[in-house]
């Protein structure tokens, strides 16, 4: 468990609040993802691609899904976090398995490790039919917020 998890910062309101700052956010809306799971070091996002988002062959572009890993990576750490600190991604790499075909698609991620200023998070992406198309690792910068 980590600290922040001892000092109480998983909770049901914190979890609200992380699903809140996601609601507002129009990058998130625009790529039509949608945060369906938030637990302590765990989120599933989920994604109704759109057709704009599809390359030539009709898969969906290989930037939307790197896209969608970065956005589940920084969360599942944010839930590790408390409210009022800073995360941003310092690197993602992402493992593409399959075309990511179809239209409907959900990102699992789980952190590996968060600490006082950085977290390290995996996630895999899974089509409609539960295949897996992609997998992805990050590391997030956390700039905590100030005591006091």
């Amino acid at each position: 468990m980590t600290e922040m998890a001892a000092a109480g910062v998983a909770t049901k309101a914190w979890f609200d609040e992380i699903r809140e700052l996601y609601l507002v956010s129009p990058l998130h809306a625009h790529f039509g993802l949608a945060l369906d799971v938030v637990e302590q070091g765990k989120v599933v996002v989920s994604m109704n691609g759109k057709r704009e988002f599809l390359n030539a062959h009709g898969v969906m572009a290989g930037s939307v899904i790197t896209g969608m890993i970065d956005s589940a990576l920084l969360q599942a750490v944010r839930t590790q976090c408390a409210s009022g600190d800073f995360l941003t991604t310092l690197e993602i790499k992402v493992n593409f398995l399959a075309p990511a075909k179809g239209s409907r698609f959900t990102c699992e991620a789980n952190v590996i490790r968060a600490g006082g200023s950085t977290g390290v998070s995996s996630a895999v992406v899974t089509a409609e039919d539960g295949s897996a198309v992609a997998g992805g690792m990050g590391t997030i910068f956390i700039r905590r917020k100030p005591k006091g």
